[in-house]
């Protein structure tokens, strides 16, 4: 299964993609993070990504990789997006699912809709294991966000 494998088996078959070119400033930057951290896997340079803001740091330059919010691509373009953290509870977040308020759920889920639409020829929608054991065999629950189901 991808998500187990070690993460240089994971990097080498993303450089295997056909649309490689657009992606290979994310390659470098996941190789930089990783010489930062050896014993890091895909799932913690996930985790560490999708807290990560480098938006205060994006310039200009359209040849580099760009980390942007949702809400800061809005009315932007790219060849290729990924979108990370497609999962329950980051979206739709925990606190609008709580809340119950549908308001707060059709807004995310137009907010996610703009974000796929940032992409011009491939969008690749990534989501953590449905299910993950820590160390100490406590599970916890990732479902996939309702609205990849939505889709069409």
């Amino acid at each position: 299964m991808w998500e187990t494998e070690p993460f240089e088996i994971q990097v080498s078959e993303l450089e295997n993609f056909p649309w490689i070119e657009d992606a290979a400033p994310i390659l470098s930057f996941i190789r930089v993070w990783k010489q930062d951290n050896p014993r890091g896997t895909i799932q913690d340079y996930l985790d560490w990504l999708a807290v990560f803001d480098l938006q205060d740091e994006i310039r200009e330059d359209d040849t580099r990789l760009k980390l942007i919010s949702c809400h800061g691509a809005k009315g932007l373009q790219w060849k290729t997006v990924i979108l990370i953290g497609c999962n329950e509870g980051i979206i739709p977040s925990k606190q609008s699912i709580e809340s119950g308020e549908d308001i707060q759920i059709c807004n995310e889920r137009n907010l996610m809709y703009v974000a796929c639409t940032r992409a011009e020829d491939h969008l690749i929608l990534a989501v953590r294991p449905e299910e993950k054991t820590d160390d100490k065999g406590k599970v916890y629950k990732n479902p996939v966000s309702r609205f990849i189901g939505e889709m069409k």
